[in-house]
């Protein structure tokens, strides 16, 4: 898969003398590939994580084959819902009230005097009340909302007062005793503490591209966009850092925002067969990312307007800022539709605003139609024949323009 990115990326900016150089480059790195089937340089075992992917683009259990490099794929999700509020605690049931005395019975006048009244009951203690339901987790973006809380138990009754007991008669002549006093009521249970709502789970999310080892998944954002970061060079002297090779690991360790490569584009000579500078063999180094790359399958057309997706904004660091560059969308018959700098800073470049030249003049500018057949943005430092050109840049924030 990165053999066929960089061949592709050959046609990058260059003029129709590229072609020589893709052949060439193609075939040097094809032959490095095969050399060593089983394993990379410094012994990278093939299947495992950060090595190349067998010959049938499978890996060992767990991993995934992206570009042909074994990697563990963790989604990014959106924003976490928070997790609902504890119901608050029934309130606790009021005592029964105390039972009254019974009354002292009258005394005997000769003849037994009459019994002292039974004391009333005590009366029921009142119920505790529901604990209050715990509320809804809020959802996390586009993600499911927690669950409701469950609602507290009632509380239990207070049970009844005993009755007082009944007077004694007074014998005759005597004061009969009174009776015992009721019991109180017992005081009710409270109700029990409503449960908490669930943590909403995440969703995808608009904004900027997450990359997790290098890659986008589509579960990560509202654009469809998957594929890997890559770079590429003309295979003629140039170099760029880190190397996407085969059984090398190629951004395994960028995850976020944020991407950054450097390195040194060649001289670019004169070709006595050509009468003029070969740009086409001296075109320099790349940075590619692709938009429709499932998994290590081949590469496929984003469709962008199914997304209504009409560019990409980004942020630039240049930390040479004597080497210019240049930012393109890459359509899958090999054509490349750019702009001819992207300067440090807040960038917004619109499909509209790009050409097949434009490093030139005379250019045919990109259509809505054919911007549906992009299937990558690719970035690179242009070559000069005064010498080598040094360059060491970083893109963060790359957004799907809407509008």
């Amino acid at each position: 898969m990165r053999r066929m990115i960089a061949s592709i990326g050959h046609v990058f900016f260059a003029p129709a003398a590229l072609v020589l150089g893709l052949v060439v480059g193609t075939a040097a790195c094809s032959s490095n590939s095969a050399s060593n089937p089983d394993s990379g340089p410094n012994g990278c075992q093939t299947g495992s994580e950060g090595c190349a992917c067998y010959g049938n683009d499978s890996c060992n259990p767990g991993l995934s084959c992206l570009s042909h490099l074994c990697v563990n794929l963790t989604g990014g999700g959106g924003t976490t819902g928070s997790a609902g509020t504890t119901g608050s605690a029934g309130t606790t049931g009021s005592a029964g009230t105390t039972g009254s005395a019974g009354t002292t019975g009258s005394a005997g006048t000769g003849t037994t005097g009459t019994a002292g009244t039974t004391g009333s009951a005590g009366t029921t203690g009142s119920a505790g009340t529901t604990g209050s339901a715990g509320t809804t987790g809020s959802a996390g973006t586009t993600g499911s909302a927690g669950t409701t809380g469950s609602a507290g138990t009632t509380g239990s009754a207070g049970t009844t007062g005993s009755a007082g007991t009944t007077g004694s008669a007074g014998r005759g002549g005597t004061t009969g005793t009174a009776g015992t006093t009721g019991t109180a009521g017992t005081t009710g249970s409270a109700g029990t503490t409503g449960s908490a709502g669930t943590t909403g789970s995440g969703g995808a999310v608009a904004g900027p591209l997450m990359f997790t080892q290098g890659y986008v998944a589509s579960t990560s954002n509202i654009y469809g966009i998957q594929g890997a970061i890559y770079t590429f060079t003309d295979g003629a002297g140039s170099t760029i850092s880190p190397t996407c090779g085969t059984g090398q690991a190629c951004y395994m360790a960028t995850s976020g925002t944020k991407f950054c490569t450097s390195g040194v584009g060649t001289t670019v000579l004169y070709s006595a067969t050509l009468g003029a500078y070969d740009y086409g063999t001296y075109w320099g180094a790349a940075l590619g990312f692709d938009l429709n790359e499932a998994g290590g399958n081949p590469r496929q057309p984003y469709v962008a307007s199914a997304h209504s997706v009409t560019g990409f904004s980004m942020d630039v660091t240049n930390n040479l800022p004597s080497s210019q560059i240049r930012f393109g969308f890459l359509t899958s018959d090999g054509s490349n539709y750019c702009v001819k700098q992207v300067a440090a800073g807040a960038n917004t470049v619109h499909f509209s605003s790009t050409s097949t030249n434009c490093f030139g003049t005379g250019g045919t500018a990109l259509t809505s139609t054919v911007a549906d057949t992009i299937v990558g943005l690719q970035w690179q430092v242009p070559t000069s024949i005064n010498g080598t050109t040094s360059f060491d840049f970083c893109i963060d924030h790359l957004t799907p323009l809407t509008q």
